[in-house]
């Protein structure tokens, strides 16, 4: 059960975290928030699809698995499959949270994560410099966030538009379990593609000024890709054994650059 505890440099000032070494923390998510700047890098992986929030409200995911609880696109000993790592999961163990006033945002960690230590003076990354100064580490993670915050505002834009319109239908699906029995998936939301195509010229233009034109052909192209999430299974059974660390896996490129285009 995740945690967050807001950084302070007050309170702060010798602690810091490990960095991650695998994906064990995002091995139960079938579903990942994902802006519009990584739709084409999620085309290449996984499907696109939309989930409901609050009546009327969408949000714009990546399909991790077709059965809650489950992620595909973690291996057993905590690698990442896929090839494409949403960006959700590049700052673990840290998030932005509102704070109470909800007039700004601020950093917090899951203290809950494994990854937290009271005292990085020794081992881990520090928060703080000797002068109370945020780390350069740890002020690129907040950039992140914050880019990646204003990452969804676009896309929740977009996706408002698109139901605003009535493009968004639930998606009719099923999958077997490994008794081979059939259950529907329930929760995955797709775009009607001929309420689509029949949107007069004026309103298509509208959608587009929104980001939400695009992002609904991006949605219809990502369906083939549900076909991906059956060799990810197989591939999940047939993984070799673990690596030392991230870096072996993504050739210490992933985790070190903290861009979307990773």
């Amino acid at each position: 059960m995740s945690r967050y505890m807001p950084i302070e440099a007050n309170l702060h000032a010798h602690a810091g975290w490990l960095p991650y070494t695998d994906y064990q923390f995002a091995a139960g998510d079938a579903l990942a928030p994902v802006t519009l700047e990584e739709v084409p890098h999620v085309l290449k992986a996984v499907p696109l699809a939309f989930r409901r929030l609050d009546e009327g409200l969408y949000q714009l995911v990546a399909v991790q698995a077709l059965t809650g609880g489950l992620n595909l696109c973690v291996a057993p000993d905590g690698r990442w499959l896929s090839g494409y790592v949403p960006a959700c999961y590049r700052a673990h163990p840290f998030r932005l949270q509102p704070s109470e006033d909800r007039r700004q945002w601020r950093l917090c960690v899951d203290v809950e994560s494994g990854l937290w230590l009271d005292d990085a003076r020794q081992q881990g990354e520090c928060c703080f410099t000797e002068d109370g100064v945020e780390s350069s580490r740890l002020a690129n993670i907040r950039a992140f966030l914050e880019k990646l915050v204003r990452g969804r505002i676009l896309a929740a834009r977009a996706v408002k538009a698109l139901a605003a319109e009535g493009l968004i239908q639930p998606w009719p699906l099923k999958t077997q379990d490994e008794h081979e029995q059939t259950h529907e998936v329930e929760g995955l939301y797709r775009i009607d593609e001929p309420a689509l195509n029949a949107l007069p010229e004026d309103r298509l233009a509208a959608l587009r000024d929104a980001g939400g034109l695009s992002l609904a052909y991006a949605q219809l192209l990502s369906q083939h890709r549900l076909n991906q999430l059956a060799q990810l299974y197989r591939l999940r059974h047939a993984v070799s054994p673990p690596a030392e660390s991230l870096d072996e896996w993504f050739d210490g490129d992933e985790e070190l650059h903290l861009d979307f285009d990773s």
